[in-house]
């Protein structure tokens, strides 16, 4: 009796124990139902940040490429381990001469350094600043055309290598025009030497001129206190601003006859070297007409064997508008005693 009791109520038990579990059950299945929801969602969000953020990491590659390719200096980045390179922008393709599928993977030796002593020298430098700037190198286009660049480079990761980023700037057309500048300013010393001031006065209707070096200055006619026993082109002294000044008729002097006597008349005032030193000497003239520039290559001799006397004394000037005589006022007065 007593033992079918106790086996109604184990029975009884496990019912409630059975009904326990199948509960637990029916709870953990719903767990587990919105647990694979749950992971479903987070999967399908996971793709869609996934997505996302490699649109984003290209539309950034994208926008580098284009940033990169709008700068106008070139820029070249190549693997240290064999210098090869792994990216360039345009306008280093257009510097070197070639485009970019085809300088991608070639060495930068090929590429624009012109020996290999130079990428060396770059490398050297690198390792012991770690940067380098302003760095002047001599470079070769593919085609062989020399040209020079200074470079601006670091060290640099690039797709998970180690790398050097360099920045290029050609020098050939800045070298180029400071060549050009230079040859013009040359050109230009090389006119100013071969054209000279000269001072034209006039002596009895005919031109003449002098080296405006030689003219101390112009004045007009002054008192002349005539001096004994000397020459008759020589007409005395003047004195100017304290300074005791000899005086010619310069007319006289030349054997054209004397300076005739007009309003225009003037004395111009020039500079002989002389063992003590340099001395003024004032010579009358019919007038004082301009300043004007000569090539050296306009002003000839005078035939010898016609003017033996006074070759070494005049030249013979010939311009576009006239001719007229040179003379050189040391050689026709620095025989002359004025001391």
């Amino acid at each position: 009796m007593e033992t079918e009791e106790l086996l109604v109520e184990r029975v009884e038990r496990l019912e409630k124990e059975i009904a326990a579990l199948k509960e637990q059950n029916r709870v953990l299945a719903e767990e587990k139902s919105d647990l694979e929801m749950l992971m479903e969602m987070s999967a399908d969000h996971a793709d869609e940040v996934g997505k996302e953020l490699l649109d984003k990491a290209n539309t950034f590659q994208e926008m580098s490429d284009v940033i990169l390719n709008t700068v106008p200096i070139p820029i070249l980045v190549t693997r240290i381990s064999d210098s090869k390179a792994l990216y360039l922008n345009d306008q280093c393709a257009l510097l070197v001469g070639r485009d970019r599928e085809y300088l991608i993977g070639q060495k930068a030796l090929d590429l624009f350094y012109k020996s290999d002593l130079d990428r060396k020298r770059v490398l050297d430098a690198l390792e012991k600043n770690g940067f380098l700037n302003d760095f002047e190198v001599q470079g070769n286009k593919t085609d062989g055309t020399p040209f020079a660049v200074r470079i601006f480079s670091r060290f640099l990761t690039f797709e998970n290598e180690s790398c050097i980023l360099t920045v290029l700037y050609d020098e050939t057309e800045r070298k180029q025009a400071a060549e050009e500048i230079i040859r013009l300013n040359e050109a230009l010393e090389k006119k100013k030497r071969e054209i000279r001031k000269y001072l034209l006065f006039n002596l009895q209707g005919s031109s003449y001129g002098i080296s405006l070096s030689s003219v101390r200055e112009i004045t007009g006619m002054i008192p002349v206190n005539l001096m004994p026993d000397t020459p008759d082109y020589l007409k005395g002294v003047i004195n100017l601003r304290d300074k005791i000044i000899p005086v010619s008729d310069l007319g006289q002097k030349l054997g054209v006859g004397s300076v005739r006597n007009t309003d225009r008349n003037c004395i111009i005032i020039v500079e002989i070297n002389e063992k003590d030193g340099k001395i003024p000497v004032g010579m009358i003239v019919d007038s004082v007409s301009e300043v004007r520039h000569i090539r050296r290559s306009d002003i000839k001799d005078l035939p010898s064997d016609c003017f033996s006397d006074m070759s070494t004394a005049f030249k013979i000037a010939r311009t576009q508008d006239d001719v007229f005589v040179i003379i050189d006022i040391q050689t026709l007065l620095g025989s002359e005693r004025f001391s």
